[in-house]
């Protein structure tokens, strides 16, 4: 009787874990259509610093006065129309997304994060870092 409890219990397990969907990797392809779908729809264009927003460059003077712009972006929605700003400025030792909207409202900043660097050991035994 217990052995047929355990082959019971061992069945049904098999059955629970082979018949599970993995729920975050449905909603990962959403997502990614998702942001697909509206990338397609928006443009993003080069523009100058003259081309910002008055509003836009004196909120990054007074929040970042140590930081350059390094590139600014117009996006654009399938109309032509300016839906928001995008500039990236850096300083020595940090880079920073800012986003703004199309009248030069701050919305978010992103930080980028350079890459960790890897590394091997060589033929000879010294530690070198990888291309």
């Amino acid at each position: 009787m217990k052995k047929l409890i355990l082959i019971l219990v061992l069945c049904l397990g098999v059955t629970i874990a082979f018949g599970q969907v993995d729920i975050s990797s449905v909603n990962n392809k959403m997502s990614k259509s998702t942001a697909h779908s509206q990338q397609q729809a928006e443009k993003k264009t080069p523009i100058s610093q003259a081309e910002l927003k008055a509003g836009i460059m004196e909120n990054i003077r007074k929040t970042y006065p140590d930081y350059k712009l390094l590139e600014a972006f117009k996006v654009e929605n399938a109309d032509g129309r300016i839906v928001s700003y995008e500039v990236m400025i850096a300083s020595n030792t940090k880079k920073i997304t800012l986003l703004y909207d199309k009248d030069g409202n701050f919305l978010s900043r992103e930080y980028i994060v350079n890459p960790i660097p890897t590394f091997h050991v060589n033929d000879l035994g010294w530690i070198m870092p990888d291309k």
